[in-house]
């Protein structure tokens, strides 16, 4: 369902140039979008597949969850290639994993002037990133819910991969306000 004017994310101070965007809302009980080209990236184990993945971005678009549990992993967006996402607003997702996006193991997410608001799980109420790449500027991540952990998860399997630099985590000028569990959370097993 596609609608011409957000009036719910309207009180938010300084939202006034996002109030214009095209909403895209579920209808059902699942993400969005699973942006999945399908092929199996495996290059790690088998190094004949070669490393891609196809690129994917949104901008001045807000995204609406059902507000109920929407599904396991990215209750607005499961992404397993290279996503983008700029001055958009993502709310009200609710899962086990990345109330409003689960960024899936080797997969890249960039987000810029994006606002996560009313989005729910019981890990990363934002957002759930899996040993991979995250870019998050100029952002705000307001009213999530956590149910255990924080509203901003980054999980990278061993500490050498991550201090490699294989896994590339930055976060620059974010605002966490108004949420519930804890702000951040970079784990490193």
């Amino acid at each position: 369902m596609i609608q011409a004017e957000n009036t719910d994310l309207s009180t938010v101070v300084g939202l006034e140039n996002y109030l214009l965007n095209p909403v895209i809302q579920a209808s059902a009980n699942h993400a969005l979008f699973i942006i999945d080209d399908g092929l199996n990236n495996d290059h790690d184990n088998n190094p004949a597949t070669p490393e891609q993945r196809i690129a994917v971005s949104f901008t001045d678009i807000d995204f609406v969850g059902c507000n109920a549990l929407c599904a396991t992993n990215g209750g607005i967006i499961l992404n397993k290639e290279a996503l983008t996402i700029s001055k958009s607003i993502l709310s009200k997702g609710q899962v086990n994993r990345g109330g409003a996006i689960y960024n899936a193991e080797k997969a890249t997410l960039v987000l810029k002037q994006t606002v996560f608001r009313n989005n729910q799980a019981v890990d990363g109420a934002a957002i759930f990133s899996e040993y991979n790449s995250l870019s998050l500027e100029s952002s705000l991540l307001s009213k999530t819910k956590l149910t255990t952990i924080m509203p901003l998860s980054l999980i990278a399997s061993d500490i050498s991969t991550f201090l490699a630099g294989n896994v590339t985590p930055h976060v620059e000028n974010v605002t966490i306000s108004g949420n519930e569990g804890q702000p951040f959370l970079l784990m490193v097993t």
